[in-house]
């Protein structure tokens, strides 16, 4: 099972790191989802991070629910942190502290500069990752295929389930059974779609629906962009607000 550690380096030099999360987290696996997530430029400050942490945890692994729980940190001494002794297989450090950080690996001194994140293979540098300037009006063609996929292999479930109840209506009491309610697996897709479409980078409306239920769980403060203003996730209409605000406010 390859290991692997989300990492993040805000600028008062707190270095917070998840718990070692335990299977596939080699850059073809999981570790992908955590790179392209950071292209997309949805991990730029703690809040950021914290959200897509907890997401990620429980999407692939079924971890905790709170940061409290999944999150531990420190301060750096200085701009260097020492890997020589991470004995996780990957780490994904992403650093956000708006100067250079110098790790210390098995073959000598790597340096990450700000906005990029470093990914570390047993205790040596891999691979940087930069944010990637994304053209609005390009869907990428890997996000399309992925989608596409997990719609069909949806519909082909569906057909299954349709077959299976219908070939079982001698002991099944009722007329309106059927696949139909398996399509709710669409949402996924949909969140994903419209988080293109908003261009939201940071993940606000995954969090609202997923983590706040649907807002229902919203207190203020809980949601904040890099400056530490509040962003209101209390219904549909206040996150699409935030998001057009957040358009306008880049251009």
């Amino acid at each position: 099972m390859t290991r692997g550690k989300i990492i993040f380096i805000d600028e008062t030099g707190r270095h917070y790191q998840t718990l070692e999360f335990n299977g596939d987290m080699y850059q073809e696996g999981h570790g992908g989802t955590i790179i392209e997530k950071y292209e997309d430029g949805g991990i730029q400050s703690y809040g950021d991070y914290e959200r897509f942490s907890i997401g990620f945890g429980r999407r692939y692994f079924g971890y905790a629910d709170s940061a409290d729980e999944l999150i531990s940190s420190f301060t750096l001494e200085g701009d260097c942190v020492d890997y020589r002794n991470n004995w996780t297989d990957y780490l994904y450090v992403i650093n956000g502290s708006g100067r250079m950080i110098r790790a210390l690996t098995e073959d000598g001194t790597a340096e990450i500069p700000d906005a990029h994140m470093g990914v570390f293979r047993f205790q040596n540098l891999c691979q940087l990752v930069r944010i990637k300037k994304r053209t609005a009006t390009v869907f990428p063609k890997k996000k399309f295929v992925e989608i596409i996929a997990r719609l069909q292999e949806i519909h082909d479930l569906k057909d299954n389930i349709d077959k299976l109840i219908h070939g079982k209506r001698d002991v099944i009491d009722t007329d309106f059974l059927n696949g139909s309610g398996m399509m709710i697996c669409h949402e996924r897709s949909v969140i994903e779609l419209l988080e293109f479409i908003m261009n939201d980078q940071a993940g606000n409306m995954e969090y609202f629906i997923y983590e706040l239920d649907y807002g229902r769980s919203y207190k203020a403060g809980m949601v904040t962009d890099t400056c530490g203003n509040d962003i209101d996730c209390s219904s549909a209409e206040t996150v699409y607000d935030s998001l057009m605000k957040e358009a306008a406010n880049k251009n």
